[in-house]
């Protein structure tokens, strides 16, 4: 039985030959592609991808912690509003505390941005550097019902609560070393 391979997380809109890459897609038998965005003239590339690859490419918008700027807040938050419809999820959202936006606002678009995705209905896919617990209560207490918690490199204890909750974590190579040790 030949099983379908989906990348649930890679940033097409960073690539420089993007039919090459389909191509190879293609070829190792890559069934699907969830396109993620970080800030506004990422998901309009991530959007216009899609387009192109309709057969292959899953459309995600997001705003990434690390394009937090408070001039970009709310033109970046109108364009996920307007076009998140369009999409298979909302992400890459989320809190890295290591980011050089302050924690009280990256706090206050997280914030907003898992309203946006409860009132349309999407899933998310969270960011959570040196932010795990923070980032992990937001999504339970906003009552967000699928996430994955991309690139999980946070305490153990914090892992399990996200897969008691039902949440998904992507596998990561410094997950598999904390596992292994």
């Amino acid at each position: 039985m030949e099983r379908e391979m989906i990348d649930g997380h890679a940033h097409l809109d960073e690539l420089e030959d993007i039919d090459l890459a389909m191509a190879r897609a293609k070829e190792v038998g890559l069934r699907y592609i969830v396109g993620v965005g970080m800030d506004t003239e990422s998901n309009r590339k991530i959007l216009s991808i899609a387009e192109s690859f309709p057969e292959v490419v899953l459309p995600s918008i997001g705003y990434h912690p690390w394009s937090i700027t408070t001039d970009s807040i709310e033109e970046n938050i109108l364009f996920l509003e307007q076009h998140l419809d369009r999409c298979v999820s909302l992400g890459e959202i989320g809190l890295d505390y290591g980011a050089k936006a302050k924690k009280k606002i990256q706090k206050q678009v997280f914030a907003r941005l898992l309203e946006i995705a409860l009132r349309k209905e999407k899933p998310i896919i969270v960011h959570s550097r040196y932010s795990h617990q923070s980032t992990y209560s937001m999504v339970r207490d906003a009552g967000v019902k699928m996430a994955v918690f991309h690139w999980y490199s946070g305490p153990l204890d914090i892992l399990k609560s996200i897969i008691d909750s039902g949440y998904y974590v992507s596998a990561t190579p410094a997950l598999a070393s904390m596992l292994l040790n």
